[in-house]
């Protein structure tokens, strides 16, 4: 084997192996913001749940369960007198994002009504309508959960 083959074989094995390393970091992103959504699905679905009951672990009656989702991936989710809490958790790994269209607090409320979205005033500034929250990864990944009107949580 001359000086040359021995060139263009290390100069191929170098390419392939460049190339494999940049799928593995898209791969990489692509499961880090999966399980972000899917967390964030879970936990959204728990804090529905638990509006739905209408009782609160003590068994005292609800009126609903509010959820904060903040960019930094903390989901905070209380009943009304915000005594318990239902989910506390970080769903995101580094650098995964959150973003909430339109954004403020989701209460979820008992018997399958509609959804009501409030500012940190505790304002109503929407009612009825459905919710989206993006998941996006710093290299531009994303997925999608949408709360729909009447409180069904689909991840995309």
């Amino acid at each position: 084997m001359s000086l040359i083959e021995l060139v263009v074989v290390t100069a191929l094995i170098m390419v392939l192996a460049g190339g494999g390393g940049v799928a593995l970091n898209t791969f990489n992103e692509k499961q880090k913001v999966v399980t972000a959504r899917d967390e964030l699905v879970a936990s959204l679905r728990l804090a529905r749940n638990a509006a739905r009951t209408a009782k609160g672990p003590t068994n005292r009656e609800i009126n609903y369960v509010a959820v904060t989702i903040a960019t930094n991936g903390l989901i905070l989710a209380v009943d009304d007198s915000e005594a318990v809490t239902y989910v506390s958790k970080d769903v995101t790994q580094e650098g995964v994002t959150i973003s909430q269209t339109p954004s403020g607090r989701i209460l979820f409320l008992p018997y399958e009504t509609k959804l009501v979205m409030i500012d940190g005033a505790g304002k109503v500034v929407d009612f009825g309508n459905s919710y989206t929250v993006t998941v996006t990864s710093g290299m531009g990944t994303t997925a999608t959960v949408v709360i729909s009107s009447n409180g069904l949580i689909d991840g995309q």
